[in-house]
């Protein structure tokens, strides 16, 4: 289980405003409430929301400006569009890009690098910004509570 912070500001980290299909994942404060801000990484690539494993980050079509949310997800069987992977910095091994698995140049991007909660995550062609740069951060398992 891990929290995804934003690296230029690890005030701020990806989350969701409620833990439905559909809900697209934003940006949100550190002091939100777990149930929507704590992520599993499934071995197949799927990124699960710990507090509904039935539902993962889904991109919908493998394409840059495609906003990122929650979508069914199925054990061992994400789809290409629900497929990520870490990418660390060279200089800095904790923070990084989350890439697509089909197309690693697509990448979770703060849209327009608008740093506030509720601004929208989504896939961007990687261009070294800040605002693609993401630190997930292990959360001990006794912190979660249902």
């Amino acid at each position: 289980m891990a929290k995804i912070y934003y690296s230029a500001d690890n005030s701020w980290l990806i989350g969701v405003t409620d833990r439905v299909q559909g809900n697209r994942l934003v940006l949100l404060p550190t002091s939100t409430d777990n149930l929507y801000t704590e992520w599993d990484f499934q071995p197949d690539g799927g990124i699960t929301l710990h507090s509904d494993p039935t539902l993962a980050i889904d991109c919908g079509t493998v394409s840059a400006e495609q906003y990122l949310y929650l979508n069914t997800y199925k054990k061992n069987n994400a789809s290409a569009s629900q497929q990520w992977q870490f990418d660390p910095q060279s200089d800095d091994a904790q923070s990084g890009y989350i890439e697509n698995v089909s197309n690693s140049q697509l990448v979770f991007d703060l849209q327009w690098r608008n740093v506030a909660k509720g601004t929208y995550i989504w896939t961007y062609t990687a261009n070294a910004s800040d605002a693609e740069i993401w630190s997930p951060v292990p959360v001990p398992q006794d912190s979660f509570k249902k």
